[in-house]
């Protein structure tokens, strides 16, 4: 009977630690995959989920509420099973979908800048058997998602959010578990409106919604808009960072491997899906993208210390920044591309780990928002990137002298057009070769006494 309740303990703590690895991911393919590029209520679901998933961290930092982490994360379980539920309905009615995206959208946002943080509040106090996961459950669950979601049928939604609704239901019933009473609530030292939060969430909330919206209903007008709103947003963040420097309170190499960390990830997921699609076709995209992200993603966290090891006189940041550098030169090789994206998914991810451990031992950040304020400079970096590989997509087409339609069309794969392929082609090489150099430079001005943390 012991070894029972010893595995159905295990068992809850297991369910938040995959939410926090797949929020992100599942219903980003799902919704994606309904997208049918025709009408507007196949394309809003994804839509909202990605600019909400994208945006929602500058809301819950622009609002200076005293909710702590503990409330934050029951706030994001119940939006997240509630839209998981309305997406069950979307087959009877697609607004349903759309609401779905929405709240999953919120939920992804806000779930794992708090679960992470309360787990290393629970290392800190020594209260590791809350957070300790099992990963026999892990895996367990990860299989029932990965089942439903390889199939092509009617019932790929339904099923998958249904897993996922029962997952949400098992997390709120571990996380009660939780000695929240331990992390009181505190009053804001601000005012309640952070006006720069407040006007990046509202910002890059448009521009990704016309985004994304452009592309999917293949609308010119709607991208022309968009162009000029980035154009604009750019160079009021250059203002805005040029005074706010001397602000600071991280170092600068901190804070631009933060924001590289997301530059890569928008890199490696969403260009990446979009390049594969292009030039190999849809078809390929699971094969050659989502295993070996997912494989990199879960591998990362039981090998990257171990990597560390085999090298103890380096610094684990040049280890990692080394990784990274060898996927993008391995990216601009034809070396086969699963095990490019393998290489860049396990670095990336490592380096992320690192960052989580990093900031919540930054003493000169508030205790119950470290880990926020770095999801928060992820998530620009990340938002800049996909404007950046827009903005060059959009060059090479003049460049090319292609038609503007080509930008609506990217992931019509036909093996004979060749010109869509060499536009991704100069793209990828151009993101990777960007991408090598900020390494480098991240490496150049890294601190020659930090050790492994």
């Amino acid at each position: 009977m012991k070894t029972i309740a010893t595995l159905f303990k295990g068992f809850d703590r297991s369910i938040p630690f995959l939410l926090s690895n797949t929020l992100i991911i599942v219903p980003f393919i799902l919704y994606l995959s309904l997208s049918d590029g025709e009408h507007i209520y196949t394309i809003l679901p994804f839509v909202l989920f990605y600019t909400f998933r994208m945006t929602a961290i500058f809301l819950i930092r622009g609002l200076q509420t005293t909710l702590n982490n503990y409330t934050i994360l029951v706030v994001a379980l119940g939006l997240g099973g509630f839209g998981s539920f309305l997406g069950i309905l979307g087959s009877v009615n697609p607004l349903f979908f759309t609401l779905s995206g929405a709240l999953l959208g919120f939920s992804a946002a806000w779930f794992t800048p708090a679960y992470l943080t309360m787990s290393y509040q629970h290392k800190e106090q020594k209260l590791t058997g809350y957070s300790n996961p099992n990963y026999l459950w892990v895996l367990i669950f990860l299989i029932a998602l990965i089942l439903p979601m390889s199939t092509s049928g009617t019932l790929k939604i339904p099923l998958t959010l249904g897993i996922y609704t029962l997952l949400f239901l098992f997390a709120y019933r571990s996380i009660k578990t939780y000695p929240h009473q331990k992390f009181p609530m505190k009053k804001p030292e601000h005012a309640l409106i952070a006006k720069k939060e407040l006007s990046l969430f509202i910002g890059f909330f448009v521009l990704l919604l016309l985004l994304r919206s452009s592309r999917l209903l293949i609308n010119q007008d709607v991208l022309l808009l968009t162009l000029i709103g980035v154009t604009l947003l750019f160079m009021i963040s250059i203002w805005s960072l040029s005074q706010s420097k001397k602000y600071w309170k991280l170092p600068l190499w901190l804070n631009l491997l933060t924001f590289l960390n997301g530059m890569f990830g928008n890199l490696l997921f969403l260009f990446c899906s979009l390049y594969i699609k292009a030039v190999y076709g849809g078809g390929k995209v699971t094969l050659y993208l989502y295993l070996p992200y997912v494989l990199g993603l879960f591998l990362a966290m039981f090998l990257t210390k171990k990597v560390h090891r085999l090298f103890p006189k380096t610094n684990p940041l040049y280890i990692q920044l080394a990784g990274l550098g060898l996927g993008f030169v391995a990216f601009l090789l034809p070396i086969y591309l699963p095990f490019t994206l393998f290489i860049l998914s396990f670095f990336r991810n490592g380096t992320s780990s690192w960052l989580n451990q990093t900031y919540y031992d930054t003493s000169e950040l508030p205790s119950d928002r470290r880990i926020a304020i770095k999801f928060t400079t992820q998530n620009k970096g990340s938002m800049t990137h996909q404007f950046l590989s827009m903005l060059l997509i959009l060059a090479f087409i003049l460049i090319y002298r292609l038609p503007l339609d080509t930008f609506f069309g990217l992931t019509d794969y036909d093996a004979t057009a060749t010109q869509t392929i060499l536009l991704m082609q100069t793209v990828k090489n151009c993101l990777c070769v960007l991408s090598l150099i900020l390494v480098a430079y991240v490496a150049y001005i890294l601190p020659k006494t930090d050790t492994d943390q």
